[in-house]
C-alpha cells in the first residue's frame, strides 16, 4: 500500500517522495538527499511540525499519515556535548568514590579506575 509524503526543503522547495509503510524514515533523508544532491544525508533529519522524527523507525510505527508534509532540516552539530563525567561509586561500608572518566571509558576501565583509586 503506498503513499506518497511531501517533504519541504526551505526556500519554497519540496520534494515529494513515494513510500510504503515498511519504508525507514532513514531511507526517506536519503531519497531526498540523493535527488537534491546533497553530498551528505546523515547530516540531516525530519521534523513533522516542532518535533524531530526517530530515522530509524519505519513510518508506520512513527505515526505518519499517508500525504503528511515533512520537513528537512540539517541536525546542528552538538560541539557543547562533555567530554568527560563525574562517576560516583558508592560502597557497602557506605564509603563513596567519585572520578571523573572520558565518555569513551568502558565500564571496565571505570571499575579498574575505582579499584585503583581505593588502592593507592
Amino acid at each position: 500500500m503506498a503513499s506518497n509524503l511531501t517533504v519541504f526543503l526551505g526556500g519554497g522547495r519540496k520534494q515529494l517522495v513515494k513510500t510504503t509503510p515498511a519504508m525507514i524514515l532513514r531511507q526517506v533523508v536519503n531519497i531526498v538527499c540523493e535527488k537534491q544532491n546533497y553530498t551528505e544525508p546523515e547530516s540531516y533529519g525530519l521534523k513533522s511540525g516542532k518535533n524531530f522524527l526517530d530515522l530509524s523507525l519505519s513510518i508506520r510505527y512513527a505515526n505518519i499519515a499517508p500525504g503528511a508534509k515533512l520537513e528537512l532540516v540539517k541536525i546542528p552539530k552538538d560541539d557543547s556535548a562533555p567530554k568527560s563525567v563525574n562517576i560516583a561509586l558508592q560502597l557497602e561500608s557506605g564509603e563513596r568514590m567519585i572520578q571523573l572518566f572520558a565518555i569513551t571509558t568502558t565500564l571496565w576501565d571505570v571499575l579498574l579506575g575505582f579499584e585503583k583509586l581505593s588502592n593507592g
